[in-house]
């Protein structure tokens, strides 16, 4: 029971925390960046919400890209932002199911 709780909890944090919409622009603010790296972190790819655009963001990104059948190349397009959502959505969905009480 106190783990489903805490299940719950979890979740509803996450979705507060991430649910903002992935926004790609070349101007990307540091928010909407620490927001993608926030999901990408959460989706576990190896990335530290610095708010830039860096190297182990952008491997990140190609790594999700490579694991969802996208074109590797490690820009924020709509598509992979896109796909980023709806793995997280996902996730979220997912750990929800697992923790709801009966």
């Amino acid at each position: 029971m106190r783990n489903r709780l805490i299940g719950f909890m979890l979740a509803g944090i996450l979705m507060a925390v991430l649910a903002a919409p992935l926004t790609v622009d070349a101007k990307m603010l540091v928010p909407e960046m620490m927001n993608v790296q926030k999901h990408l972190k959460a989706l576990d790819y190896n990335c530290k919400c610095t708010g830039k655009m860096d190297e182990a963001t952008t491997e990140a990104v190609k790594q999700f890209q490579k694991d969802h059948g996208l074109k590797a190349d490690g820009m924020l397009t709509p598509e992979t932002s896109d796909a980023i959502m709806k793995a997280w959505n996902e996730k979220v969905k997912k750990a929800e199911q697992e923790h709801s009480m009966p």
